[in-house]
């Protein structure tokens, strides 16, 4: 006699086969006394979110650590690069935000730039239409962090809600309060906090 599984065990065991392989673990933790610990974006670059060739950095060692979970180099396809992003160091940042009530981060990457200029806006508005993009951050403290992708212990997952330029302020200052500026935030959705990465600047494939 054929059994029939009904639609929504179904779509239950799809999901569970996705879900994550890191399992509930309570290890220790403890605060770092680092008197340079600064605050800040030194620098960073992004790609667009197909032009890395994910599989083969899963499937290489020395583009990927599984056991600490970090990325140590990009492999890209048909000739994709990565384009610099260098704001206002100081008023630079990013923020992960986890919550339990809706069990994913919220991830927020913010840049400032000073002054204005022509070439900067057409930059920006082709930014804008891009929905998928991966950006590789270089924080002040020696710091880097990946964010646009998933790794859930076994795989590399697109993350949530693709990161994409969330907000764009095209400011031309107020005499004597403010100076003209582009502020640019990134945003997006991931069910982990972005990976770490030892990526040195030189080994990043640009233009």
């Amino acid at each position: 006699m054929t059994r029939v599984i009904p639609f929504t065990l179904l779509y239950h065991f799809s999901i569970f086969n996705i879900m994550a392989v890191i399992a509930c673990e309570l290890l220790g933790l403890n605060s770092l006394n680092n008197c340079n610990d600064r605050g800040g974006i030194r620098t960073a670059f992004w790609a667009e979110y197909d032009g890395i060739d994910w599989p083969t950095m899963l499937a290489d060692p020395l583009l990927f650590d599984p056991v600490n979970q970090q990325i140590l180099g990009y492999a890209m396809l048909g000739g994709a690069v990565f384009s610099p992003i260098v704001g206002e160091s100081k008023n630079s940042y990013y923020e992960f935000t986890y919550t339990s009530e809706q069990d994913f981060y919220q991830l927020l990457v913010t840049f400032l730039f000073k002054g204005k200029d022509i070439a900067r806006r057409n930059r920006l508005q082709s930014a804008i239409a891009c929905c998928n993009v991966v950006i590789h951050i270089y924080g002040r403290s020696g710091e880097q962090r990946v964010v646009g992708i998933d790794y859930n212990g076994e795989v590399f997952d697109p993350i949530v809600e693709f990161a994409r330029v969330t907000r764009h302020l095209d400011s031309g200052g107020q005499l004597g309060t403010s100076r003209s500026r582009d502020e640019l935030d990134l945003g997006g959705q991931s069910f982990y906090a972005p990976l770490w990465a030892n990526v040195p600047q030189e080994d990043i494939p640009l233009t």
